[in-house]
């Protein structure tokens, strides 16, 4: 062990672990006992990369939240401008009818032309009679 070789191949061993960890693999996800195995052989690579993960994370969580803000910002004021363009347009065309309501408003009495009389008296005697009562 204390040969020519075989010290600096323990010291370099030593420091290839230290810096980059003992590779468990999957190891790693087993609950509970897994979260302590990686804290016991994580390298200073896995504990930057881990860092380097949650720090991503936050960024995105806090783009998601600045969005969310966003639109609720836009859809607060959103209600104030539908109220003024209601408002705005009920003043400009008017929203009290100028006459009283009446049965039937909006509809026109039609009168049939000769011809279309004739065919209906002949063909559909109780059309004829609904027509000729009204």
């Amino acid at each position: 062990m204390t040969s020519r070789i075989g010290l600096p191949l323990v010291v370099a061993a030593v420091i290839i672990t230290g810096y980059e960890g003992l590779p468990i693999g999957p190891l790693r996800y087993i609950p509970f006992a897994g979260q302590y195995l990686a804290m016991i052989t994580d390298g200073r690579v896995d504990r930057v990369r881990a860092r380097a993960r949650i720090d991503v994370e936050n960024e995105a969580r806090a783009r998601a939240m600045a969005l969310i803000e966003q639109r609720n910002h836009d859809m607060r004021k959103s209600p104030i401008w539908m109220l003024l363009i209601c408002a705005v347009s009920s003043a400009v065309a008017g929203c009290q009818t100028k006459t009283a309501a009446t049965e039937g408003a909006g509809f026109s009495l039609l009168t049939p032309a000769p011809a279309t009389r004739d065919f209906i008296i002949k063909n559909g005697r109780p059309f004829a009679n609904q027509v000729g009562r009204q």
